[in-house]
């Protein structure tokens, strides 16, 4: 589920994005950069926790000289236990500002994936990997059904069954976008070929910058970013999400955010969830 607990949690794996049927109708939002402020750390808290325990994790940014996101580590830190760091590290070529290869390890598992694009959307990938037991391939297909609506369809092949790719997952899905911010959300779930769950989401923004809004989204409206932080970046902040979840139910968050002179969040705060319910930010001028 897609929700503000979910602001900076990485994904589990390697989401692997495929052929574009035809061109998506999503837009990309303006991402002048008007200013040098660039996000360098995050900080992500349980406060229910002791001090010293209520880190769940630490996420750090760099960048090229051309300021484009080279790399992101991310630090485990939850119940005070130190886990290997994830190394997500991004390849350009020339002066693009989209990645064509974008590469992913934790501890003894790695992936690699190569991109092509269609506009400045992802149109095709292949991505390899070892997932710590075996190696694979997958691949995920982007298609549109019908004005608004997309097909994601996501195949494996595995070293148990070499050859023979199998559906891991489908999702129809609709986005609304505003202004540079996602909106509304529509998902229905497959896995392996039984529906899993239905779920909708309505968003909400204040009007300061978003600490994320540096990062493109380039992938066509289902995982909006290859970014490992949130399901998709935005160019303003969050400040309320209305969820309903066919087997959870109904969920309704807000979060409040302490603003810096620079006009981008120091602090973020979310109400209606436990973990990850506090965000403090670092940034860096290039």
């Amino acid at each position: 589920m897609r929700t503000l607990s979910n602001l900076f949690i990485i994904l589990p794996v390697l989401i692997l994005f495929g052929a574009c049927q035809q061109e998506v109708d999503l837009v990309l939002p303006d991402q002048n950069h008007d200013d040098s402020t660039y996000l360098s750390r995050v900080y992500a808290l349980d406060t229910t926790k002791p001090a010293g325990s209520d880190t769940i994790f630490v996420s750090s940014y760099t960048y090229d000289q051309q300021k484009r996101l080279s790399q992101i580590v991310l630090r485990d830190r939850l119940g005070g236990t130190v886990w290997p760091d994830e190394i997500y590290t991004m390849h350009y070529s020339g002066n693009d500002t989209l990645p064509f290869r974008y590469d992913v390890i934790s501890g003894n598992s790695h992936a690699s994936s190569f991109y092509s694009y269609s506009g400045n959307f992802v149109a095709t990938d292949s991505t390899s990997g070892f997932n710590g037991i075996n190696n694979y391939k997958q691949v995920t297909q982007f298609s549109s059904l019908r004005p608004g609506w997309y097909l994601l369809k996501s195949v494996r092949e595995t070293d148990l069954n070499p050859g023979v790719f199998e559906t891991v997952d489908s999702t129809i899905f609709s986005r609304t976008y505003t202004s540079g911010n996602i909106i509304s959300t529509v998902d229905s779930v497959w896995s392996s070929g039984l529906l899993d769950y239905v779920e909708s989401s309505q968003y909400q923004y204040d009007q300061n910058k978003g600490p994320l809004r540096r990062f493109q989204l380039f992938f066509n409206g289902y995982y909006e970013s290859a970014v490992p932080t949130i399901s998709f970046p935005s160019l303003n902040n969050i400040t309320s999400e209305s969820n309903f979840n066919s087997i959870s139910g109904s969920l309704i968050l807000s979060a409040s955010h302490t603003i810096a002179t620079s006009g981008y969040p120091a602090v973020s705060r979310i109400n209606g969830m436990i973990e990850f319910n506090k965000y403090i930010y670092e940034y860096i001028n290039l």
